[in-house]
């Protein structure tokens, strides 16, 4: 997806699957946890034949899509879907964030409820298996600077969008918990230099409340300068007090 070819349409061209539903490339050995890569050569080579293969009558991906951006069988409205949510730059809107729960990075819930995934053969390839068994809580997360971000994430594909990103998304995660306790892990990023993360972080502290978050941002809103972060702050003092 970072570039011009349309890979899915030309592997199912190939041969190596068939589309489903949920617009992902479905193989029938290893379902649809595959990667996808295309070469350009300049040479004729032997036309491959598509699989004579759907997904029948099933539309458990259509239902379970959290978000609703399965419209209707192989059309997904890429602004709704929650993975693109998470890579999304910026601001996101309240809807926005109440819809991405508490993930940081992605979403599969459209692969994860496929019966064509139970049971597909696994990699043999240790490059391709998921990694280690290392944690990282949400407030670890937002203490991270931009030297920890590169090593601990710097070889993966996650790190392609940046750390405001992710710590964004562990802001919203935070505001989503319902967890009074972490109101002492957000109150300081209010002072952050990135609007992004104080105006998330102001939102998130209207979601969870509480006097301690109140008097924070009441403090914060005197100092802050950018009219966009100053908004989501009364906004979030106006939660807290209708909630009170």
């Amino acid at each position: 997806d970072t570039g011009p070819l349309p890979e899915r349409e030309l592997a199912r061209r190939a041969g190596l699957g068939w589309m489903g539903k949920n617009t992902s490339l479905i193989n029938e050995v290893y379902g649809s946890w595959i990667f996808l890569g295309g070469m350009v050569i300049n040479r004729k080579l032997e036309t491959d034949s598509p699989l004579e293969a759907d997904c029948g009558e099933c539309d458990r991906c259509l239902k379970a899509c959290p978000a609703r951006a399965l419209e209707r069988p192989y059309l997904v409205n890429p602004h709704r879907c929650l993975s693109y949510l998470t890579q999304k730059k910026g601001f996101l809107s309240p809807d926005e964030r109440v819809l991405l729960g508490n993930r940081l990075y992605g979403c599969d819930t459209c692969q994860e409820v496929c019966p064509k995934n139970a049971n597909v053969k696994r990699t043999c390839l240790p490059d391709f298996s998921p990694g280690g068994e290392e944690k990282l809580s949400l407030e670890e997360l937002l203490l991270l600077t931009g030297k920890d971000f590169k090593n601990r994430f710097g070889h993966s594909a996650g790190a392609w969008r940046g750390k405001t990103n992710l710590q964004r998304n562990a802001i919203i995660a935070l505001g989503n918990s319902g967890d009074p306790s972490g109101v002492f892990s957000l109150i300081p990023l209010l002072d952050q230099g990135s609007p992004v993360l104080r105006g998330h972080a102001a939102w998130a502290l209207g979601r969870l409340g509480g006097l301690r978050a109140e008097k924070a941002l009441n403090s914060a809103i005197e100092k802050e300068k950018e009219e966009k972060v100053r908004r989501e702050i009364r906004s979030a003092i106006n939660t807290i007090r209708r909630n009170s």
